[in-house]
């Protein structure tokens, strides 16, 4: 098999504002090793169905393929087997991990966590320029969507939700966060409901954006898990267990004031 790879995207953290980051006097410029760019390189080719949960990856054809010698690309699969992306079966070689419905449902349950936390946070704290820049976000995620892009709008699917939780100021959550999404987005999102749902995924979105904008914490944080378990739930086709059931329950629509007479 020949696997044709693409340069990831650059990409830059997002501030509070949702602008270009801002270098820090005391930042070192960015260096990342060869092991690195190939890991990242890997990872998406995963992302991008190119390579599969299952298929083996074969060192010399995949180091020709990349233009490196095997050692590089030894020290990246190694990277990827502790992150849980690839693992090495004895005497077979590297495989993409398969990644069971139980550990699925594992990874989607400590993000609903998380990230009900990180609305919670920012609810309480939000600006006119944090909801304009989480509202332009949802905009280009559904231009893309209703153009058929879909790569580029789970891309800013999982963006947006990335910008919610740096917006919540804290390093320790957003870094869980991403070490947690970044599987979720590998394995989940290559789920054929992430084409088909596509109507049901943006008014969830809108959902979300909603509660953030309604400044209530207590409405943000259980909108934002009860939206990631359901959804996830419903995507894999299995029932929410019992221990999940009431904090996967979405608040109550707020309501509207009687119109006078």
């Amino acid at each position: 098999m020949t696997f044709a790879f693409r340069r990831p995207a650059a990409s830059s953290r997002p501030t509070p504002e949702g602008g270009p980051a801002t270098p820090h006097p005391w930042d070192l410029p960015a260096q990342r090793s060869l092991p690195e760019v190939l890991a990242e390189r890997i990872v998406e080719a995963i992302r991008t169905g190119i390579l599969k949960p299952g298929d083996r990856i074969v060192e010399l054809q995949l180091s020709r393929q990349l233009g490196v010698s095997r050692g590089p690309l030894r020290e990246a699969l190694k990277v990827l087997e502790a992150n849980q992306i690839v693992e090495k079966q004895r005497g077979r070689g590297s495989y993409v991990k398969q990644v069971s419905t139980e550990d699925l449902v594992r990874m989607v349950t400590l993000r609903a966590g998380l990230e009900g936390l990180a609305a919670r946070s920012v609810a309480a704290t939000i600006t006119p320029d944090m909801l304009s820049s989480l509202s332009r976000r949802l905009d280009e995620m559904t231009r893309l969507a209703r153009r058929g892009r879909t790569s580029e709008w789970r891309d800013q699917d999982w963006h947006f939700h990335e910008a919610v939780c740096a917006l919540a100021d804290n390093p320790f959550l957003l870094s869980a966060w991403r070490s947690i999404s970044n599987l979720v987005r590998l394995f989940l999102h290559t789920h054929p409901g992430y084409v088909h749902d596509v109507p049901r995924i943006l008014s969830n979105h809108e959902t979300m954006l909603a509660a953030l904008e309604s400044r209530d914490p207590d409405r943000a944080e259980r909108t934002f898990r009860g939206i990631i378990l359901t959804s996830a739930f419903h995507c894999l086709g299995v029932p929410v267990p019992p221990a999940l059931t009431s904090v996967s329950a979405l608040p109550d629509p707020p309501q509207r004031p009687l119109r006078a007479l």
